[in-house]
């Protein structure tokens, strides 16, 4: 087989007179569109109406239980805002 000849049989062949995208069945593109949009934290939760919503005091009360939490967080946003860093990274 010559240069031309395994040219033509290639998949990327710049010569090919269209281009033939792989078939996927409907259910199935569905199916890996679902798992793709879906978090792997919340799983397959689609509405956000069976979440129970603490009131302002249970959060507050929940969330004096876990300073550290909150000081982790806010040591992360320091660190983005720091001026001599942009995203991360030291300029």
């Amino acid at each position: 087989m010559n240069v031309e000849e395994e040219d033509m049989e290639s998949q990327l062949n710049p010569n090919a007179a269209e281009f033939v995208p792989v078939f996927i069945p409907p259910s199935s593109a569905a199916a890996i569109e679902q798992d793709l949009s879906s978090s792997p934290a919340k799983g397959a939760e689609q509405s956000l109406e069976n979440i129970d919503v603490p009131s302002s005091k249970e959060f507050y009360t929940e969330i004096s239980k876990r300073p550290s939490e909150l000081e982790s967080l806010n040591e992360d946003t320091n660190k983005s805002f720091n001026e001599t860093t942009l995203n991360g990274v030291n300029t």
